[in-house]
């Protein structure tokens, strides 16, 4: 049996059935709200950092006259540097599904050995072969191009030149061609050469020693590798460091989800606000009810106590009809962020912190 002061509390909430339904919804639907943009946001934060740290991001990108094996030895031999790699970017324009579209061709003479930025092959052949292109994944849809069909490509004023797409793959790095408005492929350098520009590669990027640099420990790595190849006799035109395992987009992406989940506490406030209005016009309609229990020797923690466990049972009810629609809401929703930064979500789950925070604060 219940002790007298519990069944009152049951009788309370049965005598305010629908202003308790109320109160349970409305707190349901803040939490719902405020939990799925901070499980969308956990589980962005973890795919962005995790999957972009592993594909090894470039640290520095050097724009250098010519590169070949030795200039890349003697950037290794650079301290602070851990590894580093050749490459070249050529801006072209590619006709496929009738229309003409600016593409980033991306070559580097041995695409097996792409440790730097790595890709990841999804479908079709890779590496390319000579006079085939692989589109990557995010252009795909916007380019019109498919798999196993030629594009034309043009380098400049240059006769158009077709070629076979021959794959997909990903590039985490990039990001997405659709935002870009650009297509996004990768060749050989005898491609770029049957395109009639320049092959050699003339993109250094490089990966420091030392994971946790920031960003001006790696600018004085990259000018120290910057003084290495001037000393050998070649000229480098531009330095790039960005901000040290930051995706290109995260710092936009962090901006958009804070501001919707201000929205989301925002609305989870005026929640816990219903529940002050609930108890209030209870203790006022029971003032006679409170005095007689204090009559019978009912303390003011006892009175409180029921008056808070009666509030937390609704905060704890509503939880548990929200944190799933939450947790579900807000994994669709991350993958939608994450298909806008170019990852893919699928292998991933919400950090337990997020549900744990959810339970944690239930309004």
């Amino acid at each position: 049996m219940l002790e007298p002061r519990w069944r009152k509390v049951w009788r309370d909430a049965s005598l305010h059935k629908a202003r308790t339904l109320l109160v349970l919804v409305a707190i349901a639907v803040g939490i719902a709200g405020a939990g799925s943009i901070l499980d969308a946001w956990a589980l962005v934060r973890r795919v962005t950092h995790e999957s972009y740290l592993a594909s090894d991001p470039a640290a520095a990108t050097l724009r250098v006259d010519s590169l070949d094996a030795r200039a890349l030895e003697i950037v290794r031999g650079v301290p602070g540097v851990r590894d580093a790699q050749a490459r070249r970017t050529v801006a072209a324009a590619v006709r496929a599904g009738g229309a003409w579209q600016t593409v980033l061709l991306f070559s580097t003479t041995d695409f097996r050995d792409y440790r730097i930025g790595r890709l990841h092959p999804e479908a079709g052949a890779w590496p390319p072969a000579d006079g085939d292109i692989v589109i990557e994944r995010s252009s795909v849809a916007f380019s019109g191009a498919r798999v196993g069909e030629p594009v034309s490509i043009a380098v400049g004023s240059g006769e158009p030149i077709a070629v076979k797409v021959t794959g997909i793959v990903r590039d985490v790095g990039l990001a997405p061609g659709w935002m870009e408005h650009a297509v996004y492929a990768f060749v050989t350098p005898a491609t770029l050469a049957k395109l009639g520009t320049p092959s050699s590669l003339d993109q250094l990027q490089i990966v420091v020693t030392e994971r946790a640099s920031t960003q001006e420990d790696v600018r004085r790595i990259a000018y120290r590798v910057k003084a290495a190849l001037e000393t050998s006799g070649r000229r480098v035109y531009d330095v790039d460091v960005p901000v040290p395992g930051e995706h290109i987009h995260a710092a936009q992406m962090d901006s958009l989800l804070f501001t919707q989940g201000a929205f989301g506490l925002l609305a989870l406030a005026v929640c816990s606000f219903l529940v002050v209005n609930l108890i209030s016009a209870m203790l006022a309609g029971q003032a006679r009810e409170i005095g007689v229990m204090k009559t019978l020797g009912a303390t003011g923690n006892q009175l409180a106590a029921m008056y808070l466990v009666f509030a937390g049972g609704i905060g704890l009810a509503a939880s548990a009809l929200a944190i799933p629609v939450a947790w579900r809401i807000g994994r669709s929703y991350g993958a939608l962020k994450g298909e806008l930064l170019n990852f893919d979500v699928a292998a991933y789950g919400i950090p337990w912190w997020a549900v744990a925070d959810g339970v944690r604060h239930p309004w």
